[in-house]
């Protein structure tokens, strides 16, 4: 049904204070547009009251009737609607102070917006809105004098608005020009030139507020008394609107239709934040994709390498400005002025990473002046040649190559300066998820991987294959608690879910991130970082514990010897050549991938031998901020001083009393992350996933694997106290081996678990048969996997797991914004499958048997899990699906359910607010990565998406 509503926006009396209703009138004008992409509107401001609305249908003649009294409305001329510059409309009574009454209903037609703004005391709201919000977005205000009281009330008029201020930001020739219209009424020429010359004169009184800071232009326009008098008013408006599109070019400020629309949108939100702040348009284009506080550093971070990098200054220049020239013009964005956009944005963090690094002033000035002389030779070059940005940084890139052989970053991407690198090639540079996206090569037979061929700087081979996360998807967790030889249980439950899941469905595919601590630490990293299967896992753990192991010491008086001769039972060379051999000596966590597929995230444990302080030590860095208060640190110490892997392995795994510290050097001594109580990571796994990305999305499943527990007991309290049994050395050792007990972490954190997050979490710990095994003993460790495959039998919680990992390998994209329509928001998208999806089909098939639909809540969307849905081409999932909400911000649940259950799609439950904010559905101004898709478009998939399904509510 078409909305028949014509407001603007409007105000509306409310207690206590009016509120500021906005109905998405102007979306649904630019709609009306043939290509609002490329089309740039004008827009006119009629002010009056009889003498307008005759202007109204003569200038606009579809408009169907003017304003009412409390209303600013707002038409399109249709007969301009394929013009470059289409004409809008807006008129309203600028005199009438009334408030519309409140609605009862919401309309049905269109969605609503309400605003509560917390108004200036002094001034009227309607005056506000109009020289705060309006006026922003009108280009010429045409108000009929005799209209609405004379020449004098225009002046109140005025005055009110120019004391009020304008919020704009830009040049003020871009503001409104004023076309005041007399000669409406029979009056002697003579009188009205007098008249008008006043009026004039008073505009520029010294005392009068400053209307042209608010106002690029005023002007007294005679209405002619003959018939032909609104053809010379077009005619009027016409050369003003030529005026007001030759500054809109001359500033870079003609904005297109789709980016005016959306700017009208964030002016929205920024009169509910205040009223009377500054409106920036060029902040505004990149309020989704703000230039954080770390811009500066990494760029500190970069100028500290020029040392290094040889790199003549004009190159250190370039290279900046490029990066510059690559983030603030993605594609989509609109061309502002580089000057314009590097005094608001780059200026100040680039002025102070320029004054830290080099100390004298006429350098640094040099320096700051150079880049932004040289960001607007790259923009020119860009819009001369039709080229995006990232074609432009290519190019500097291979102009410096040969000086960046030694200038390496663990916490800065060289390409873009921008953000953190997340992966790093064979010749030792790295590169943040972002640029691999951008230059990276997707492949038609790869599900979710990017491609690179070679290193963006020095341009060596690379032929690394990139693991994407879809921006809707959420992670899976996996976190793998410590316990010496213990740690064949946590191995044999993982075979036992591969088997379930299917060999080609391999659990290292599954899992985004893995965390572990002592003997689960060495696991994930070879699980993850390795990519090898639980049971290879299994055999070179077991090869591993026999060799370490083969020498333990019988006795107690030869423990306590070998403890007070080498600090440890079993002594550090024997175990240091067995890692460095395993894991080769050149090998580090952070480095290249030794499979050639970097994207599995690893996060290791390892505790201060100096104050105990935990440090988790990672293959990757994360895009969200580290919250300074954290329980433990992050290990990321300069590039020539990352740790080896078989340095990490050593020092997870060196508990206290069986294995010395392990010195890293130029980083510090540490041994068995287990202590303080994160002998069980659970914790710190929580915290790393959050830290992954900017978004706080709740991981799909987190699962953790303890090695082995005590029987259950009930916390009891001791009323006599054995002087042997309860002395000072018999608690400080309970107190001591308290701190390991994984399960004791897990209760605590499930205690504070709400139920939907609990949902999430599982943890499989099965208990011991008898009395607890030796951490160093490995031949109990055929008896620990008989003895998970019995508990494994018995139970179905491994079972589930399977079923949710699965299950999260689906996730849903909005296809387009929802479209609002008889008070619901239809929303069509689609549910894809980042997976081998006919081996995942086919194990569910097998774990779930029966009927498997896609709901939404309690809806069937009639929509069954099927492999005819995978393309014949590309060989990925791909189902489109349609359904109505009811607000963008309620929160639904898609679900794939079974006959006897159910589970939840990757990231649900959450809102289409969420998931289209995510995907940058919004995002009119371009997007971090250009725009480009993280799967291969393929012809036949968007041919099937395009039919959609029978909409459900």
């Amino acid at each position: 049904m078409k909305c028949k509503h014509t407001a603007w926006v409007e105000l509306v009396d409310e207690n206590p204070k009016p509120v500021l209703y906005y109905g998405n009138r102007l979306a649904e004008v630019v709609g009306e547009l043939r290509q609002p992409s490329e089309q740039s509107p004008h827009t006119v401001l009629l002010m009056g009251r009889d003498l307008k609305k005759e202007a109204l249908r003569h200038l606009c003649p579809n408009a169907d009737g003017s304003a009412s009294q409390t209303t600013v409305a707002l038409h399109v001329d249709r007969r301009t609607v394929r013009a470059e510059h289409p004409r809008l409309f807006a008129d309203c009574d600028p005199t009438n102070r009334k408030l519309k009454p409140a609605l009862e209903a919401v309309p049905a037609c269109h969605a609503q917006q309400n605003l509560s703004v917390d108004w200036p005391s002094d001034e009227s709201p309607h005056s506000v809105i109009l020289s705060r919000l309006l006026f922003l977005f009108v280009d010429v205000i045409c108000i009929f004098a005799d209209d609405i009281g004379g020449l004098d009330v225009v002046e109140d008029l005025l005055s009110t608005w120019a004391r009020i201020g304008s919020s704009s930001t830009l040049h003020h020739q871009t503001r409104p020009r004023v076309m005041v219209i007399v000669g409406g009424r029979t009056v002697s020429a003579t009188q009205s030139l007098i008249d008008e010359q006043d009026f004039l004169f008073h505009l520029i009184r010294p005392e009068m507020p400053h209307l042209f800071d608010t106002f690029a232009d005023i002007q007294t326009f005679r209405l002619l008394p003959s018939d032909d008098r609104f053809n010379q008013l077009e005619r009027d408006l016409s050369s003003q609107l030529q005026t007001v599109q030759v500054w809109r070019e001359r500033k870079r400020v003609d904005f297109s239709a789709i980016h005016l629309e959306r700017l009208f949108q964030d002016a929205l939100q920024h009169v509910d934040d205040g009223v009377l702040l500054p409106f920036d348009y060029v902040q505004k284009s990149r309020c989704r994709t703000p230039l954080n506080g770390d811009f500066s550093s990494h760029l500190k971070t970069f100028l500290g390498l020029e040392r290094r990098t040889s790199l003549p200054y004009e190159g250190l220049i370039s290279h900046i400005a490029s990066a510059i020239c690559m983030d603030a013009y993605p594609p989509d964005m609109h061309a502002f002025s580089p000057e314009l956009v590097f005094q608001v944005l780059y200026q100040e963090p680039c002025e102070r990473a320029i004054r830290e690094t080099f100390s004298t002033e006429e350098f640094a000035s040099y320096l700051l002046n150079g880049i932004q002389s040289e960001l607007g030779v790259f923009f020119r070059s860009m819009q001369a040649n039709k080229l995006e940005s990232s074609e432009i940084h290519r190019h500097t890139l291979r102009m410096h190559r040969k000086y960046w052989t030694q200038a390496q970053s663990n916490s800065t991407c060289l390409t873009c300066l921008r953000r953190a690198p997340e992966h790093v090639y064979p010749c030792g540079h790295s590169v943040c998820d972002m640029c691999v996206q951008i230059f990276g090569e997707l492949l038609a037979e790869e599900v979710e991987g990017v491609y690179m061929t070679h290193c963006l700087l020095c341009e060596n081979d690379a032929d690394i294959l990139v693991k994407i996360k879809p921006a809707t998807a959420s992670i899976r967790v996996l976190c793998i608690d410590g316990g010496g030889t213990r740690g064949m249980m946590p191995l044999e439950i993982l075979v036992i879910l591969q088997e379930l899941v299917g060999d080609d469905v391999p659990l290292y595919d599954v899992f985004d991130l893995g965390v572990g601590t002592s003997s689960g630490g060495l696991t994930v990293i070879e699980h993850i970082l390795f990519r090898r299967s639980p049971k290879v896992c299994k055999m070179i753990f077991q090869n591993l514990s026999s060799q370490l192991f083969a020498d333990k010491c019988r006795g107690l008086a030869g423990k306590i010897k070998r403890l007070w001769t080498q600090d440890s039972i079993y002594g550090a060379k024997k175990y240091d050549h067995i890692l460095r051999e395993h894991y080769r000596p050149d090998l580090k966590l952070f480095g290249p991938s030794p499979t050639g597929r970097s994207g599995g995230k690893v996060a290791v444990t390892m505790a201060s031998s100096k104050d105990s302080t935990t440090f988790v030590c990672t293959n990757y860095n994360g895009t969200a901020h580290r919250c300074s208060n954290l329980s433990y640190g992050r290990l990321r110490p300069r590039f020539e001083y990352e740790p080896f892997l078989w340095e990490v392995g050593r020092g997870t795994s060196a508990v206290p009393g069986l294995f010395p510290a392990v010195d890293i050097s130029g980083v510090g001594s540490f041994h068995d992350g287990g202590m303080k109580r994160h002998n069980n990571p659970i914790n710190i796994a929580v915290s790393e996933a959050r830290h992954l990305s900017y978004e706080s999305i709740e991981p799909d499943v987190v699962l953790s694997l303890g090695t082995g527990s005590s029987p259950a007991h009930s916390p009891t309290v001791s009323f006599f106290r054995n002087t042997w049994k309860d002395g000072f050395l018999s608690r400080v050792y309970n107190s001591f081996m308290s701190s390991f007990d994984g399960e004791q972490t897990w209760k605590e954190l499930w205690g504070v678990l709400d139920s939907r997050s609990r949902k999430s979490f599982v943890r499989i710990n099965p208990p011991f048969l008898g009395d607890q095994p030796a951490m160093d003993d490995p031949t109990t460790m055929a008896e620990l996997s008989k003895w998970v495959r019995i508990q494994a039998s018995h139970s179905k919680e491994i079972k589930s797991v399977a079923v949710a990992l699965l299950t999260s390998f689906f996730y849903f994209e909005l296809d387009c914004p929802p479209v609002y329509s008889l008070g619901l928001y239809v929303c069509k998208g689609t549910i894809r499958c980042h997976g081998p999806a006919h081996s995942i089909i086919r194990a569910l098939a097998d774990l779930q048997p029966g009927p498997q639909e896609f709901y939404k809540n309690k809806v069937n969307l009639g929509v069954a899990l099927s492999e005819s849905d995978i393309c014949a081409t590309c060989h990925r999932y791909t189902r489109a699906v349609q359904f109505c909400v009811r607000d963008l911000s309620d929160e639904i649940s898609l679900l794939l359910r079974f006959r006897e259950n159910c589970r939840n799609i990757s990231s649900f439950p959450t809102t289409m607010e969420s998931i289209g904010g995510r995907q940058g559905i919004y995002d009119v101004f371009g997007r971090q990565n250009h725009g480009r898709k993280h799967y291969f478009d393929c012809d036949v998939c968007k041919t099937k998406a395009r039919r959609g399904t029978k909409r459900k509510r």
